[in-house]
Formats: C-alpha cells, structure tokens, sequence
C-alpha cells in the first residue's frame, strides 16, 4: 500500500477537525509566518511564493489529452472522478482523477469528438470552450461561435460513462437534445472582442454566459425521454450588462443564487447576484483594471478575466493581477480580501474544500480563506512553457490536489509537497 501523502492544507483541515483544546487558529499558527508571507510576496496576502508546489502527475498530446485544454469540470459517476476538459476544435477530453497522484496514460477515458458524433447528436458550434458539471449528473459543453445558431451540447454522464468504457463506445447514446431544434437553442457569440461561454448549473438548471446576456435552460424528462429547454434570459438588474462573460452558482443563505460577471452599460465591471425566480439582481463592481486582461492575446473564449468561483459561501472573482474575495449575504457581496500580485494574466479561479486556486500565465498560486483571509500558500511556475486556462481542486483521502488546464500542455496535476 503507497504511504499516505499529507499536504499542508488538507493537514490544516484535519488538524482543526480533532484539536481538542485547541482552535483552528492555534494550528495555523503553528507553521511557520513564511510559508504564507514569503520574501517575495506581492502584498495582500497574493505574490508568486509560499512553499513550491510539485507536480505528481501530467497527460498531454502523446496520452489522447490533444489540442489546448481551457477549462475543466468534475463529476463523481458510480464511485469515481472524471474530469472533463474543454479542448477547443478537439472537443471534450474525459479523463479518471479518482487518485489524481496516480494519472497516467490509462486514465485516458475517451474524446468527445465534433468530428466523430453527428447531427442530431453533435458538438453544437464544432468545439467545446467550456464545460460545466451539473448534479453529478448532466455535462454541458458551450462552444464561443460568432456564426452558429446554437453553442449549447447536452450529455448524460452515467450514460456517456457507460457508453466510454463499454466496447462499443457509441458516446451518441448519452447525448440530450434540446426539446424543440432551433427553438430552443443558445447562441453564444461572446463579446464584442469573442469573450464569454461561461457556464454553470445546479438542480437540472444550467445558465450560459453568452458574451452578451445570460442566458438559462432547464433539462427535464418528457415524452421522448430527457431534453433541454430554453427559459427566458435572466436579467441582471440596474445599471444593465452589456457584456457577460462568466457565471457561478452556488447556494447562499439556503437559497440557490447565480452570479454573472461582466461589463455593466455605465462602463463598471462587476459580479451581479441574482435571486432566480424573484426577479432581484444587485451587482457590485469589481475596482481592477480588467480591460487590461481582457485586451491580452492570453484571453480568448472560455479563459478571460471575471473568472468566477464559489466555495462555501465565498465568491473569488479573478482581475488584472489579483482576485478579489467576496463574502456572499442575502444582501449581496461584501468584499472579505484581496490576493494580490497573482500576474498579469490571471484568467482563472478554482475553488472547494476551503481553498483556492488561480491559474495566471505560466504559473499555478493555490492557498486557503479558512480564517477570512484569502493567504497563497503555494505555487508553481512552468518558465515559458504553459498558459494556465482552467483549474480545479480534488480532494481525496491521500491529501488536496491541484488540476491545472495547461493548454498545449495538457492537464497537470499539482500537490503541496509531502511533510517529512
């Protein structure tokens, strides 16, 4: 049996859990003050440092992971984790991450390839940018075309997991149409610079950042078995957006709130916080020169500034060289922290389990808001090789890994180093 690898946050977690006397404070306290302010650090509690993290694992082109992988989400199917990575014109890669340390080349599931499944059942737009699990349940697949009636791919995943691992392989099967073809579509354009596809969902609802509004769908069994179908867009309240490039959900307060980000009509940008069925939307603005992000050559559609997060009632909205950390209330976001100094490319957040994850330019930052301070505790920087697009957090009982969408890179995955 491989010996158990602890790292330093999910130590912290488990450590607050059985400390006796003790408070969560007295533990993190206990290590030492540069492991969350080291001598480089930006300010803010951001900055490059903290304890370096190490990479356990990687697929890239040679292992089926091909093309440039933006985003990624996570599912558990019958027992296991499969993460889903959007890979552009490559499609959707589906990967097993049940022991993320233990990747390797036959953890390669299958594609979800345009090129292979056909009208009806086909990858709307020819690509996938973005990707969003939804109940453990449904995969949606967003593709950012200017010229497509429809971006929005529908799948089931028990199905398509079946159909992956059973020898015909016939992915066709799992695949949801909507219910009326050509009515209930989403156009996904992006902005006016092709920014935007976000998407999010929860309880059989998904929501989509178009580039231009947000737009909402539900997914529901009828007559001919499940489809998908086109609700009216939600409005996200006074100042109108003008642009919406990304979207969350998470629950708030025992009621399921959306948060979409983008550029409102008065030139602000900011996060609104929508109330689904109430018809209540209050935005706050996001102080942060994010047009800066938007203009770099590293933002396309699906990665971009106003990357959302949520995590236990805590929203992380990414920035130009920072992400913003917000306490979510029934009356809307209140600023918590700032983690500053995370680079000029900062175009993805990823949260869970109490701690974070951003992905800006060549480098991975991960640390912890568990005391209401958002702290870096570690990173990695891979010099000139990879963009970082996408980033998720996997929890397991061997400690907290870090799954970084690396681009051309493929997917890497990240470990705080084990404790001698």
């Amino acid at each position: 049996m491989r010996p158990l690898l602890r790292s330093l946050l999910p130590l912290l977690v488990l450590a607050a859990a059985g400390c006796g006397n003790g408070t969560l404070g007295d533990v993190w306290h206990s290590f030492p003050e540069e492991v969350f302010n080291p001598p480089d650090d930006g300010g803010g509690g951001g900055g490059g440092g903290g304890i370096t993290l190490e990479e356990v694992a990687a697929l890239a082109g040679g292992q089926g992971i091909t093309g440039t992988v933006k985003n990624i989400a996570l599912a558990n199917v019958a027992g296991e984790t499969f993460a889903f990575l959007a890979a552009g014109t490559d499609g959707c890669h589906v990967v097993d991450v049940t022991s993320p340390d233990l990747v390797n080349s036959g953890s390669y599931v299958t594609t979800i390839r345009p090129s292979v499944l056909t009208a009806p059942a086909e990858i709307a737009g020819g690509r996938v940018d973005t990707v969003a699990v939804v109940d453990n349940t449904f995969l949606v697949c967003v593709a950012v075309s200017p010229t497509a009636a429809n971006c929005v791919s529908v799948f089931n995943l028990p199905a398509l997991i079946a159909a992956a691992t059973s020898s015909t392989a016939d992915l066709s099967i799992a695949f949801i149409p909507p219910t009326t073809p050509g009515t209930d579509a989403i156009a996904v354009t992006g902005d006016s610079l092709g920014k935007g596809g976000g998407v999010a969902g929860t309880t059989g609802a998904f929501f989509v950042a178009t580039g231009t509004q947000l737009a909402a769908a539900k997914i529901a069994l009828s007559g001919t078995g499940l489809t998908w179908t086109l609700d009216p867009p939600i409005s996200l309240g006074t100042p109108a957006f003008t642009t919406v490039t990304d979207v969350a959900v998470g629950a708030a307060a025992g009621v399921t709130a959306v948060f979409a980000s983008g550029k409102r009509a008065d030139g602000e940008f900011a996060v609104a916080t929508v109330t689904p069925g109430t018809g209540i939307a209050v935005s706050t603005v996001v102080d942060s020169e994010v047009q800066r992000v938007i203009d770099d050559f590293v933002s396309t559609g699906g990665n971009y500034p106003l990357d959302l997060a949520f995590d236990a009632l805590t929203l992380y909205v990414t920035a130009n060289n920072e992400v913003f950390v917000f306490g979510v209330t029934p009356a809307g976001l209140s600023l918590t922290s700032t983690i500053s100094s995370t680079g000029s490319k900062t175009i993805a957040v990823g949260a869970g389990s109490g701690s974070f994850a951003v992905g800006a330019g060549d480098a991975v930052r991960v640390g912890t808001s568990a005391l209401g301070q958002a702290r870096v505790t570690g990173s990695l920087t891979f010099p000139g090789t990879y963009t970082i697009r996408g980033v998720a957090i996997r929890s397991t009982s061997e400690g907290l890994f870090f799954l970084a969408c690396a681009g051309t890179g493929g997917l890497r995955v990240l470990q705080v180093p084990s404790a001698p």
